[in-house]
């Protein structure tokens, strides 16, 4: 017995059935390697352009750093923001925190050696934050990765 009359269907109607769902189970396996290869570029954009952003603030809110350097620092934190692309690297939670971070270079009562030391705990706090959304991006990718 054959398929077409178990089914009572008739050729063309299994052969579009078929046809259909070879559709559907192609169309899902290029979408996941879309995504897979989306998240894989992402995370090597990001890793390029973190790696940068990861320098400069490494130092940030630490008493031994000069007023010079952390405004320098806001300086190239805006100079990494222009030119790597970071607002369209970064999640929501990133980019809070490095918006935060440059308001926190631009302001602060300063004294002769510098800013106060509760501006400086804000800063550092701030740097963490910063620093700890960036390592959870790579996480979120890597977890991503792994799904596909």
């Amino acid at each position: 017995m054959e398929l077409t009359e178990l089914l009572n269907l008739s050729k063309i109607e299994l052969i579009i059935i078929t046809g259909v769902i070879t559709y559907f189970f192609t169309s899902l396996k290029l979408k996941a390697q879309f995504n897979h290869r989306l998240v894989e570029n992402l995370y090597e954009k990001r890793f390029a352009t973190y790696t940068k952003l990861l320098e400069i603030t490494q130092h940030l809110g630490k008493s031994e750093i000069s007023f010079e350097d952390h405004k320098k620092a806001r300086e190239e934190i805006q100079n990494w923001i222009m030119t790597s692309g970071g607002y369209l690297l970064l999640t929501k939670k990133s980019l809070k925190e490095i918006n935060t971070m440059k308001d926190l270079l631009k302001k602060g009562k300063s004294t002769k050696e510098g800013w106060e030391q509760r501006h400086l705990t804000k800063v550092f706090e701030c740097r963490g934050r910063l620093r700890g959304s960036l390592r959870d991006e790579f996480n979120f990718l890597h977890e991503a990765e792994i799904s596909v």
